[in-house]
């Protein structure tokens, strides 16, 4: 089973353990799956633009859009954004006409946005523990939900987020330079971020890993 079935079996049988979640069709690839697992788009009032509901709470219609390249791409062929949001004419984004690549770099500097507040919010909330020693006894004691790495970290940091990945189960992502997770938690700099609050730990990470996969080589 390859990373993309195994994915796709994962939110059906999420959705079967929950039969009140929430599906929704996606606009590029015609699938259907948990509406967490999806971005909302929407047109602003003058039909003109088009905006990522990151809430859930715009109204009008929407668009159910994998955070996926490949699924970017089919949602901007054919017009079936603006069939799916009932518009008249081509919408733009970020200011350019809309295409895969101009939706792509929005959705995902939007979701990098996104990362860096929910990381913010649980270090300034005792959501996630800062630093390198006290990341480690927390993934020792059991209590670590994701622990992210900065991209620049040193050397005997990233050897223990593999051995994090290998050995104690816990999921492991690279986010970031030092300085800027360092603005996050208030310090000059930081080298790995362990979340400890479960379902803080899935949001980011689902984040985290639409970031990569709407880059046009994922």
């Amino acid at each position: 089973m390859d990373v993309g079935d195994a994915k796709e079996s994962a939110s059906a049988d999420e959705a079967r353990a929950k039969p009140h979640a929430a599906l929704r069709t996606c606009v590029g690839c015609g699938e259907s799956d948990l509406r967490a697992h999806m971005l909302r788009l929407v047109a602003d009032p003058s039909g003109e633009r088009i905006v990522v509901d990151w809430k859930g709470a715009l109204p009008g219609r929407g668009a159910s859009l994998h955070p996926r390249f490949p699924c970017v791409q089919r949602a901007c062929t054919r017009g079936r954004i603006e069939r799916a949001l009932r518009l008249g004419a081509r919408p733009s984004v970020e200011g350019q006409s809309l295409d895969a690549q101009a939706l792509s770099a929005s959705l995902r500097k939007g979701m990098e946005r996104r990362v860096e507040t929910m990381l913010g919010r649980a270090c300034a909330s005792a959501k996630a523990v800062i630093g390198f020693e006290p990341g480690k006894e927390c993934v020792q004691e059991g209590a670590a939900q994701l622990v992210i790495l900065a991209e620049d970290a040193a050397l005997r940091v990233q050897e223990f987020g593999r051995k994090i990945a290998a050995v104690f189960g816990v999921p492991t992502l690279s986010f970031g330079r030092l300085a800027r997770l360092g603005q996050l938690c208030s310090r000059s700099e930081v080298g790995m971020i362990t979340v400890i609050d479960e379902t803080l730990a899935a949001e980011i990470r689902l984040s985290i890993e639409g970031t990569w996969q709407l880059s046009e080589v994922a």
